[in-house]
């Protein structure tokens, strides 16, 4: 019998799963003060450094939400406000920040 490494799924349950995890964030938000925050840089392939609007209390406070999927810690680098992903998100794709 052939064993299958992966599940097929189609991108309107891909939504409902990211829309599913926005909702347990802002759920967890308002019990622990973890908030959305807006950030300024393109989202262009080449830019990698975002400058959010505040500065969180160091890493592990900062959440970042890559195109729906929670990145863990040591996959982007926080000096200040600024955040560095590697690589660069390229057009289309998605940030969020959360601390």
């Amino acid at each position: 019998m052939a064993r299958t490494t992966g599940i097929a799924i189609n991108p309107d349950q891909v939504q409902d799963l990211q829309d599913f995890c926005r909702s347990v964030i802002a759920g967890y938000g308002g019990a622990s003060g973890l908030a959305s925050h807006n950030f300024s840089g393109a989202i262009d392939g080449d830019n990698a450094t975002f400058v959010l609007d505040a500065q969180p209390a160091g890493a592990a406070a900062l959440w970042v939400f890559w195109n729906g999927m929670k990145q863990p810690i040591g996959s982007f680098s926080l000096s200040g406000a600024s955040v560095t992903l590697d690589p660069a998100p390229k057009p289309g794709d998605t940030l969020e920040f959360y601390f």
